[in-house]
Protein backbone atom coordinates (compact mmCIF):
# COMPACT_ATOMS: atom_id res chain seq x y z
CA UNK A 1 0.00 0.00 0.00
CA UNK A 2 3.01 2.81 0.76
CA UNK A 3 4.12 2.10 -2.64
CA UNK A 4 0.62 3.42 -4.26
CA UNK A 5 0.12 5.90 -1.56
CA UNK A 6 3.40 7.14 -1.92
CA UNK A 7 2.81 8.54 -5.69
CA UNK A 8 -1.07 9.28 -5.48
CA UNK A 9 -1.91 13.03 -6.23
CA UNK A 10 -3.82 15.57 -3.51
CA UNK A 11 -6.75 14.57 -6.26
CA UNK A 12 -6.69 11.22 -5.92
CA UNK A 13 -6.22 10.83 -2.22
CA UNK A 14 -9.26 13.31 -1.91
CA UNK A 15 -11.40 10.83 -4.21
CA UNK A 16 -10.25 7.76 -2.07
CA UNK A 17 -11.33 9.84 1.39
CA UNK A 18 -14.94 10.95 -0.71
CA UNK A 19 -15.53 7.32 -1.63
CA UNK A 20 -14.54 6.04 2.08
CA UNK A 21 -16.87 8.63 3.53
CA UNK A 22 -19.67 7.42 1.05
CA UNK A 23 -19.30 4.02 1.88
CA UNK A 24 -19.80 5.41 5.50
CA UNK A 25 -23.06 6.71 4.63
CA UNK A 26 -24.49 4.68 2.47
CA UNK A 27 -26.83 3.04 5.26
CA UNK A 28 -27.67 6.17 6.60
CA UNK A 29 -25.65 6.55 9.38
CA UNK A 30 -21.53 6.41 10.25
CA UNK A 31 -20.75 4.24 13.13
CA UNK A 32 -17.89 4.77 15.19
CA UNK A 33 -16.09 1.91 13.99
CA UNK A 34 -16.07 3.66 10.41
CA UNK A 35 -15.53 6.28 12.12
CA UNK A 36 -12.02 4.64 13.48
CA UNK A 37 -11.24 2.52 9.97
CA UNK A 38 -11.57 5.70 8.21
CA UNK A 39 -9.16 7.90 10.08
CA UNK A 40 -6.87 5.00 9.97
CA UNK A 41 -6.79 5.34 5.69
CA UNK A 42 -6.68 8.88 6.21
CA UNK A 43 -3.62 8.51 8.54
CA UNK A 44 -1.97 6.23 5.93
CA UNK A 45 -2.36 9.16 3.23
CA UNK A 46 0.75 10.98 2.59
CA UNK A 47 -0.66 13.97 1.78
CA UNK A 48 -1.36 15.43 5.33
CA UNK A 49 -3.19 19.10 3.49
CA UNK A 50 -6.31 17.18 2.45
CA UNK A 51 -9.14 19.27 3.59
CA UNK A 52 -11.12 16.60 5.07
CA UNK A 53 -13.84 18.92 6.40
CA UNK A 54 -14.94 19.80 3.08
CA UNK A 55 -14.48 16.67 2.10
CA UNK A 56 -16.90 15.39 4.93
CA UNK A 57 -19.13 18.58 3.91
CA UNK A 58 -19.91 17.38 0.23
CA UNK A 59 -20.87 14.34 1.11
CA UNK A 60 -23.27 15.41 4.12
CA UNK A 61 -24.27 17.26 1.44
CA UNK A 62 -24.75 14.86 -1.41
CA UNK A 63 -23.01 17.20 -3.21
CA UNK A 64 -20.88 14.65 -5.04
CA UNK A 65 -21.66 12.44 -7.33
CA UNK A 66 -19.83 8.97 -7.72
CA UNK A 67 -18.99 9.43 -11.73
CA UNK A 68 -17.43 12.82 -10.47
CA UNK A 69 -15.48 11.37 -7.33
CA UNK A 70 -13.72 8.15 -9.04
CA UNK A 71 -13.16 10.08 -12.24
CA UNK A 72 -9.35 11.05 -10.93
CA UNK A 73 -8.37 7.04 -9.95
CA UNK A 74 -6.85 6.65 -13.41
CA UNK A 75 -5.01 3.55 -13.00
CA UNK A 76 -6.48 -0.07 -12.42
CA UNK A 77 -4.46 -0.36 -8.74
CA UNK A 78 -6.12 3.54 -7.48
CA UNK A 79 -9.51 1.90 -8.84
CA UNK A 80 -8.61 -1.95 -6.75
CA UNK A 81 -7.58 0.88 -3.70
CA UNK A 82 -10.93 2.36 -3.94
CA UNK A 83 -12.94 -0.31 -3.64
CA UNK A 84 -10.97 -2.51 -1.25
CA UNK A 85 -11.05 1.09 1.60
CA UNK A 86 -14.72 0.99 0.71
CA UNK A 87 -15.27 -2.38 1.62
CA UNK A 88 -13.07 -1.97 4.29
CA UNK A 89 -15.15 0.81 6.00
CA UNK A 90 -18.85 -0.99 5.03
CA UNK A 91 -17.08 -4.18 6.83
CA UNK A 92 -15.96 -1.94 9.43
CA UNK A 93 -19.19 -3.07 11.89
CA UNK A 94 -19.17 -6.29 11.00
CA UNK A 95 -22.55 -5.64 9.17
CA UNK A 96 -22.94 -5.01 6.03
CA UNK A 97 -26.30 -4.07 4.80
CA UNK A 98 -28.60 -3.67 1.98
CA UNK A 99 -27.70 -0.11 1.26
CA UNK A 100 -24.14 -1.03 1.57
CA UNK A 101 -23.85 -3.66 -0.47
CA UNK A 102 -25.89 -1.68 -3.26
CA UNK A 103 -23.38 1.10 -2.60
CA UNK A 104 -20.67 -1.38 -3.57
CA UNK A 105 -21.93 -2.41 -6.83
CA UNK A 106 -22.62 0.65 -7.61
CA UNK A 107 -19.04 1.71 -6.80
CA UNK A 108 -18.03 -1.17 -8.68
CA UNK A 109 -19.64 -0.69 -12.00
CA UNK A 110 -18.13 3.03 -11.80
CA UNK A 111 -14.55 2.19 -11.26
CA UNK A 112 -15.22 -0.47 -14.52
CA UNK A 113 -14.16 -3.47 -11.99
CA UNK A 114 -14.64 -6.99 -13.03
CA UNK A 115 -16.99 -9.22 -11.20
CA UNK A 116 -14.43 -11.72 -10.02
CA UNK A 117 -11.81 -9.98 -8.09
CA UNK A 118 -14.11 -7.68 -6.19
CA UNK A 119 -16.44 -10.34 -5.05
CA UNK A 120 -13.51 -12.29 -3.99
CA UNK A 121 -11.91 -9.33 -2.08
CA UNK A 122 -15.58 -8.65 -0.70
CA UNK A 123 -15.63 -12.28 0.60
CA UNK A 124 -12.65 -12.45 2.25
CA UNK A 125 -13.14 -8.82 3.84
CA UNK A 126 -16.21 -10.32 5.50
CA UNK A 127 -14.78 -13.66 6.50
CA UNK A 128 -12.18 -11.86 8.21
CA UNK A 129 -14.80 -9.97 10.26
CA UNK A 130 -15.99 -12.76 10.97
CA UNK A 131 -12.93 -14.31 12.08
CA UNK A 132 -12.27 -10.94 14.77
CA UNK A 133 -15.29 -12.31 16.83
CA UNK A 134 -13.34 -16.14 16.96
CA UNK A 135 -10.14 -16.84 18.35
CA UNK A 136 -8.04 -18.07 16.95
CA UNK A 137 -9.51 -18.24 13.48
CA UNK A 138 -11.10 -21.42 12.02
CA UNK A 139 -9.13 -23.35 9.18
CA UNK A 140 -11.64 -22.39 6.53
CA UNK A 141 -11.14 -18.45 7.31
CA UNK A 142 -7.79 -19.01 6.99
CA UNK A 143 -7.58 -20.48 4.18
CA UNK A 144 -9.74 -17.94 2.65
CA UNK A 145 -7.39 -15.18 3.88
CA UNK A 146 -4.70 -16.68 1.72
CA UNK A 147 -6.54 -17.01 -1.60
CA UNK A 148 -4.20 -16.69 -4.02
CA UNK A 149 -5.11 -14.94 -7.51
CA UNK A 150 -7.15 -12.36 -6.17
CA UNK A 151 -5.79 -9.06 -7.97
CA UNK A 152 -4.42 -6.83 -4.84
CA UNK A 153 -2.51 -3.55 -4.51
CA UNK A 154 -0.39 -5.58 -1.70
CA UNK A 155 -2.17 -8.26 -0.62
CA UNK A 156 -0.68 -8.50 2.82
CA UNK A 157 -0.76 -5.15 3.59
CA UNK A 158 -4.75 -5.22 2.67
CA UNK A 159 -5.09 -8.19 5.07
CA UNK A 160 -3.67 -6.51 8.10
CA UNK A 161 -5.73 -3.49 7.39
CA UNK A 162 -8.90 -5.64 7.11
CA UNK A 163 -8.20 -7.08 10.17
CA UNK A 164 -7.20 -3.81 12.18
CA UNK A 165 -10.50 -2.38 10.50
CA UNK A 166 -12.71 -5.46 11.55
CA UNK A 167 -10.87 -5.37 15.12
Amino acid sequence: MRELTSYMTTQQQEAILTVCLMAAFADGGKSDTERAAIKRIVESLPHRDLNAAAIHRRVLEQQASLTEVVAPLDSPSLRNFAYEMAVCVCDADEVVNDAEKGFLESLKRELQLSAAPTTAFQQRAEDTARAALTDPPSPAIASALSTPGVPSVDEAEVERSILNYSI
